[in-house]
């Protein structure tokens, strides 16, 4: 069991340190454990709401509305969201990919697209981060080719392959003892940020805490938020409407531009040939593959969607049928395909891109929780042209795959219908983006490209929350490699001086 410093009640006043973490997920055990690494001379803390394990005692503070008209009640905020050292590593499913490039890259025809960044960028952390996820750094498919039995003939179609690993470690176990170990982190746990102290140039001085019923400050350089897709957003609304002198430009960007991955079960696949053959392209019970730890996911060529201003989509294929439920395509369609080598029927999930837009947005309520914070809400929508781009793809994906012999789909016309008549709701994936987003002005943003705030010189900001847009991708692989690149960010920048404290 981890031993972690515990915030004292009588503890008023702490030492000071270079880098305050708030928030210990995998963006903030991450960042932390890398920033060490790179500045020896650095003392850092990481304060966390919750414990050292999961428990409904500081669960209960993760509650929250869900007000979207079209998210399923598996997207209430207190479902998906861990309060704990370690944060959401302890339930999530251990997707692991990055961005693609396209993520990254402008495109006339979308609003708000183009981060700060590139691809380019990014990628010697993404490399770095997979040591952490313990995972191979590569997610090129030729890399893949010859152990994952890729089919030659399945390429050139007007469609690809997405590549993703699978390890679903719980980051408090396994660096648990790096941090214990470590001459240079303290953790706090059990310990929630109440409210930032600024100086009268605007740069943060303290973090404020409860701990067991007193309040304790923490003194830094450089604070760094770390709690959440969602809890980022509601942590500085919370902070704003306490003082105004907080984000006082970007303070209207804090929590819109809200997105998920919006996930569709319009269909059921049948692959056929090589596609049949490959073990690499169907998961059952969300396992690897043949305990590969890795699958390929299809999707419409990017050069395909460019040319028809399509949203990103990726095609995941699960759970194998029962031979019953086969019965679902045309006898004929069944006969033609008897004489070929295939695999019984498996459910197409299609995991799509959201536009940016503003109206998409986390609030907050006027419920409050024990520490006088306000709870928060969920309100999203979707329009007609991100229905429309997916069930575009979707209907291109199967006509491909029919006319190249590589398989058949079976469309659900009743579940697509209700999608978009709004009868039915989606799942989201359980993944926050977006709500502090990164951009290259304060105008439609929250954090520059170093991810730090545009209106405060030492606040950074760190999870899916400063994804300018979201791809297709799982955001977790990104969000390590984004605190890597922050880590080493802050460790060549001249650091700032702790101010010294006031009296609480």
């Amino acid at each position: 069991m981890l031993e972690v410093t515990i915030v004292k009640p009588d503890a008023q006043v702490l030492p000071d340190y270079d880098v305050c973490i708030l928030g210990a997920g995998i963006a903030g055990i991450i960042a932390a454990l890398e920033l060490a690494k790179q500045r020896p001379d650095y003392r850092i803390c990481l304060v966390e709401s919750g414990a050292k394990e999961r428990n409904q005692i500081y669960q209960k503070y993760c509650q929250g509305e869900n007000r979207s008209p079209v998210l399923s009640e598996a997207e209430d905020p207190g479902i998906s969201r861990v309060r704990a050292l370690g944060g959401t590593s302890h339930i999530w499913g251990g997707y692991i990919s990055p961005l693609d490039t396209e993520s990254f890259e402008r495109q006339a025809w979308r609003p708000k697209s183009g981060w700060p960044i590139s691809k380019e960028d990014l990628d010697p952390f993404y490399f770095i981060a997979s040591s952490y996820f313990q995972v191979d750094p590569y997610f090129d498919t030729a890399h893949w080719l010859d152990q994952s039995h890729y089919s030659a003939s399945f390429r050139g179609h007007g469609l690809t392959q997405k590549i993703w690993q699978f390890h679903g470690l719980n980051f408090a176990s396994i660096y648990g003892n790096a941090l214990e170990l470590s001459a240079q982190i303290d953790v706090f746990v059990e310990t929630t940020c109440v409210g930032l102290r600024l100086d009268s140039n605007g740069r943060i001085v303290q973090a404020n805490c409860a701990h067991n019923g007193a309040l304790v400050s923490v003194a830094a350089g450089i604070f760094v938020v770390s709690m959440g897709g969602l809890e980022n957003a509601r942590f500085l609304l919370n902070q704003k409407a306490e003082n105004p002198d907080f984000l006082p430009v970007t303070h209207v960007n804090v929590g819109r531009y809200f997105s998920v991955h919006p996930v569709y079960f319009w269909g059921k696949v049948l692959l056929t040939g090589a596609l049949a053959e490959s073990k690499l392209y169907a998961r059952n019970s969300m396992k690897p593959v043949s305990g590969s730890g890795l699958s390929a996911f299809l999707k419409v060529s990017d050069e395909i969607r460019r040319t028809r201003n399509w949203l990103d989509c990726v095609f995941e294929i699960v759970l194998p049928m029962p031979p019953q439920e086969s019965r679902a395509l045309d006898p004929e369609i069944i006969g033609h395909l008897t004489s070929r080598n295939h695999v019984l029927m498996q459910f197409l999930l299609l995991i799509n891109e959201m536009e940016t837009r503003f109206d998409n947005h986390v609030g907050l309520t006027d419920s409050l929780d024990d520490f006088g914070q306000r709870r928060l809400y969920i309100d999203l929508s979707v329009t007609p042209n991100e229905i429309r781009s997916s069930y575009e793809q979707l209907l291109f994906f199967g006509r491909q795959l029919g006319s190249n012999d590589l398989g058949r789909i079976w469309l659900d016309q009743d579940a697509i219908r209700k999608t978009m008549s709004g009868e039915l709701k989606f799942w989201g994936g359980h993944h926050h983006m977006c709500t502090t987003r990164m951009s290259h002005t304060p105008d439609d943003g929250v954090v520059n490209g170093d991810c730090r705030f545009h209106d405060h010189e030492n606040l950074f900001a760190l999870g899916s929350s400063v994804f300018t847009t979201t791809g297709c991708a799982n955001p977790t692989f990104t969000i390590g490699a984004l605190a890597i690149r922050l880590a080493h960010h802050l460790a060549a920048n001249e650091r700032f001086a702790p101010a010294s404290l006031a009296p609480v």
